[in-house]
């Protein structure tokens, strides 16, 4: 279970992480392939070879946005969307889309919301209904931040610190906002730091005017919010400054379990963790951030992004295949795109259904259980078991990606790393 927000259904027709036709019919020149490639050397030959200027400027914004290089992209794809501006509109949406989401990363939030409203002026042809509804629910928290500063770290030495694990199994750290500590969740899930409202009061964050809705991302169940501004957090010997925060009526944050009611009061989202440069949860040492890295890790597995949630790139059965990597989540779920790949393989499953909660609540899900699905994952190999897997696109990230992974795909080993400086995930 996790609080993943979800930012802009429009991936799954412009930028769908799993397959590159889109890139392929807007950029002329580009080569057909599966975009969890996308960090081969092989791709990145072909978009060398490529002639057309335009075209290959556009494939290079877009492999930088999707590996999460922001600082990199944002450059090349304003240089390259002008230029396309005549062009065929779906090259001029690519580009706008991936240059959105960096904007953000960059903290340059008022050109996230001019980008994406002239994504949606100028692009609607190629959105469906729910997915210019879900760049119109981004656009709304881009221009309530117009004006917020970019965020920023500050450091004195790495970040040590114990981690706990609630009752639902979120993973959790000790932080500071305004002189009051406490036990903050760690999801990746989360595209944006998230506050339930009556913590937000307790804490005294400044609530920026405005109202906003955004989706919870495994179940697409639609949100009302407020936006937050925490002006400093402490995070062991790490300061996050000008964190944007998502604020939820207590009620959305408040999930029904068999234990009794969970409430989500504060989660640590992506754009934090990604400021802290690399983190690492472990059993035997606990939380860590900011740290070298040991030189014994070996090969991980790619850690890209999409939208603003972290991705890997994985093998399963010889199909390289993407997945949204979540600590928020207990266990791993599969979306209709891998359902797809168990009727092309012939992989034995069980008919069967599942609740599946976020913020807001739960949906009840039709799927398949596959008692034991193997990954590679860089040059680790997993085996998930008792694998659940949607049947059905559910109108949320899952319909874009293969899965989300969650705790399970390294609950046998220590942990896991996040390296977003070097893009790359590594299991303990």
């Amino acid at each position: 279970m996790t609080i993943f927000v979800r930012f802009g259904d429009i991936a799954r027709s412009l930028l769908a992480l799993g397959t590159l036709m889109a890139v392929t019919s807007a950029c002329q020149a580009a080569p057909t392939t599966d975009m969890s490639e996308w960090q081969t050397n092989d791709f990145k030959s072909r978009i060398a070879a490529t002639t057309d200027a335009a075209t290959r400027d556009c494939l290079t914004g877009i492999l930088l946005s999707r590996q999460a290089r922001p600082e990199e992209a944002v450059p090349i794809l304003e240089r390259v969307s002008p230029a396309l501006s005549h062009d065929n509109s779906r090259n001029r949406a690519l580009s706008l889309y991936a240059l959105t989401y960096d904007y953000v990363l960059v903290g340059r939030y008022g050109d996230a919301a001019r980008t994406a409203d002239a994504l949606i002026a100028q692009g609607s042809e190629w959105l469906a209904p729910a997915e210019r509804q879900g760049l119109h629910d981004d656009a709304e928290i881009w221009h309530i931040l117009a004006q917020s500063p970019a965020m920023r770290a500050e450091f004195h030495g790495g970040v040590h610190l114990p981690m706990k694990q609630t009752m639902v199994g979120h993973f959790t750290i000790p932080a500071t906002v305004h002189d009051i500590s406490m036990d903050w969740i760690v999801d990746t899930g989360a595209n944006l730091s998230v506050l339930n409202a009556s913590t937000a009061e307790r804490l005294g964050v400044r609530i920026l005017p405005g109202i906003a809705h955004t989706q919870a991302g495994t179940t697409g169940i639609e949100n009302t919010l407020r936006i937050g501004m925490i002006d400093e957090i402490h995070i062991g010997s790490a300061m996050i400054y000008n964190v944007p925060v998502l604020v939820f009526d207590d009620q959305a944050l408040s999930i029904p379990t068999p234990k009794g009611l969970y409430v989500m009061k504060a989660t640590i989202g992506y754009p934090v963790q990604r400021s802290l440069e690399n983190i690492q949860f472990s059993k035997a040492h606990g939380f860590m951030a900011h740290n070298p890295l040991p030189s014994s890790l070996g090969h991980g597995a790619p850690l890209g992004l999409s939208e603003l949630t972290p991705t890997i790139s994985v093998s399963y059965h010889g199909h390289p295949i993407s997945g949204s990597v979540d600590t928020g989540a207990t266990g791993t779920i599969m979306g209709a795109r891998f359902h797809a790949l168990l009727d092309h393989d012939a992989i034995p499953y069980t008919d069967t259904t599942r609740h599946n909660g976020g913020a807001g609540g739960y949906l009840m899900s039709a799927g398949a259980m596959v008692p034991n699905a193997e990954f590679q994952v860089g040059t680790r190999d997993v085996t998930l078991t008792k694998l659940f897997v949607l049947a059905k696109p559910n109108n949320s990230l899952l319909d874009t990606l293969y899965g989300n992974f969650g705790q399970d795909l390294w609950k046998k080993g220590d942990g896991a790393i996040f390296d977003f400086t070097n893009g790359r995930f590594y299991l303990l």
